[in-house]
């Protein structure tokens, strides 16, 4: 329910910017670019839903396999994201090769870089450290439920600051997730006290 509720609020973002980006194209198209604007903008909901699933299922495997393989290890979790580290690092240069070879050779690899980049750098490598720590000592679920409860507090602080206008799907994606929060909080497996 919780990923099915963050789906749906990303699918709203995204629709979003794509009536932004289709009012702006419509005011500067020319008649011949009429029709290429209509071939670009159209959907189909059952790919989308299909889509959406097969992330829900992608993403959940993902987290229990994560989750297993963090706490099935005697390795500690400093270890464990090194070895996750190296190949993802691994693919990133690789593909970084191939597509920017020639900005990296005229500019170098440190271009644009700036104190926000590297903020974000930062804050991305302190998340995952954060993630694997909180799969670690918890579970996948509740990683979840804390990724998902960020997204509304972050959509919610945007209607604020960037004039987000909230639709019905968000706020039905936003009920799913704190409804599915409140269950498993409240009706969780009971302890026994002897």
């Amino acid at each position: 329910i919780v990923q099915l509720g963050v789906h749906s609020q990303s699918v709203v973002v995204n629709d979003a910017q794509s009536d932004q980006g289709s009012s702006d194209d419509i005011n500067n198209t020319k008649p011949s670019d009429s029709a290429s604007t209509a071939v670009k903008h159209q959907q189909n909901p059952l790919k989308g839903i299909c889509a959406i699933l097969l992330a829900c299922l992608s993403s959940g495997f993902a987290g229990i396999y994560f989750e297993k393989v963090l706490k099935q290890t005697k390795q500690s979790v400093w270890i464990r994201n090194i070895q996750l580290g190296l190949f993802g690092g691994a693919a990133s240069i690789v593909t970084m090769l191939i597509k920017d070879w020639s900005d990296l050779q005229e500019l170098g690899f440190f271009h644009g870089y700036t104190p926000v980049v590297i903020l974000v750098i930062c804050l991305q490598a302190s998340t995952g450290l954060i993630v694997a720590m909180v799969v670690k000592y918890t579970d996948n679920i509740v990683k979840a439920f804390a990724g998902a409860l960020a997204i509304i507090g972050a959509s919610l602080t945007s209607i604020y600051v960037f004039n987000f206008e909230a639709d019905r799907n968000f706020v039905f994606g936003g009920i799913l997730v704190v409804t599915a929060s409140y269950i498993y909080g409240t009706r969780g497996p009971k302890k026994h006290t002897k």
